[in-house]
């Protein structure tokens, strides 16, 4: 049985603190967590801006020389002016040397109104000749910067992601502080750690995270809430899409193996919810085996996050991590001592309780 997440995600004043932590952290993301990918982005958009000032600079600068065939038709036209002023009127050839000078003169205009037409179309001869390198230099760099811009923007501020399992965590603690005792922090932060803070992609862990949190029957819906929660941080932390629910009562062996298969196998999720693993039949729970094993795990770097309940009620704020282990120890034998031997409850609970967090009754 699924649920969608956010059907339970709580108030609205819980969602708004939960969304502005975004946004409260962003300057710190920005001064702790900026890669050098990052701020070679910020120097290759500095350098198009200067380069492009210096350029404009450059040409605004210098007057504009004429280029040289321009120049050599003016000349010519002079000459050809002069030539026709010093003809004399009265030889018998004037109006012939006229004609050929005044059909020489006009080709030449033409020549030259062509010439001037083209140096103001081309920007980079003629008075721009100088900038001729430049710009072939910048546009060899082009492709480079632009898939490397485009790479960092990407990774770097696609809405919603985060690169921080620190900074996620620990407006986290602050909000559930009264009910996550200090143990219970640090079990959630260790256990994330080994997935979400994995350094070397290229060489992935060896085993998924596996956290179980615990709660008291009457505390059950706050205990729920918790766990969804946490599960979109994790998803958000990777950028994935927050992982549904999977509810343990009346869950069958089949539907162990397609949910998790789905969920885990899918590039979508990094995550996936359990609610309620001692209504697990104990059968059914060894399903759960393949998924939560130290060595053989089908799915290594993922977070498994399971809970649950008993009849306990939990107000210790000093509880032990050895305290926390035997609670869940004998919660999930005395839930599946009916439906399995002892000798296959010990080893399914080596897998299910690596990390064993309480989650506090509110007063």
């Amino acid at each position: 049985m699924l649920q969608n997440p956010m059907s339970i995600m709580g108030s609205v004043d819980d969602m708004c603190h939960f969304q502005s932590s975004i946004f409260r952290e962003g300057r710190e993301f920005l001064l702790s967590y900026a890669s050098a990918e990052i701020w070679l982005s910020a120097f290759v958009s500095i350098y198009i801006l200067l380069f492009i000032f210096l350029t404009k600079f450059q040409d605004s600068s210098k007057p504009h020389e004429k280029v040289p065939e321009v120049s050599l038709l003016e000349n010519e036209i002079e000459d050809l002016k002069e030539e026709h002023a010093e003809l004399d009127p009265e030889s018998d050839d004037y109006e012939k040397q006229c004609e050929i000078i005044l059909k020489d003169l006009d080709k030449l205009k033409r020549e030259l109104r062509v010439r001037r037409r083209d140096q103001i179309k081309d920007p980079i001869s003629g008075k721009h000749q100088s900038s001729r390198g430049y710009w072939y230099f910048f546009l060899s760099l082009l492709p480079i910067l632009i898939p490397l811009s485009t790479y960092s923007c990407c990774k770097y501020f696609q809405p919603g992601c985060s690169s921080s399992l620190e900074k996620e965590l620990d407006p986290f603690f602050i909000k559930h502080q009264k009910v996550l005792p200090d143990s219970s922090q640090r079990v959630i932060r260790a256990s994330l750690r080994s997935v979400l803070d994995y350094s070397h992609p290229s060489s992935p862990n060896e085993e998924p995270s596996v956290l179980l949190l615990i709660g008291s029957f009457d505390n059950a819906p706050n205990v729920k809430k918790l766990v969804v929660e946490l599960s979109v941080l994790v998803s958000r932390i990777q950028c994935k899409r927050s992982p549904p629910v999977i509810e343990g009562d009346k869950l069958e062996s089949f539907e162990v193996h397609e949910n998790f298969t789905r969920i885990l196998g899918s590039q979508d999720y990094n995550s996936i919810v359990l609610n309620g693993l001692e209504r697990v039949r104990g059968s059914v729970a060894q399903s759960l085996h393949r998924f939560t094993d130290h060595d053989g795990a089908t799915f290594k770097n993922v977070v498994i996050l399971l809970s649950a309940y008993t009849t306990q009620t939990f107000r210790n704020r000093d509880i032990s991590f050895k305290r926390m282990d035997e609670i869940a120890n004998q919660l999930l034998e005395t839930a599946w001592k009916n439906d399995l031997p002892e000798d296959h409850i010990l080893p399914l609970l080596s897998r299910l309780t690596p990390s064993v967090a309480i989650v506090l009754d509110q007063e």
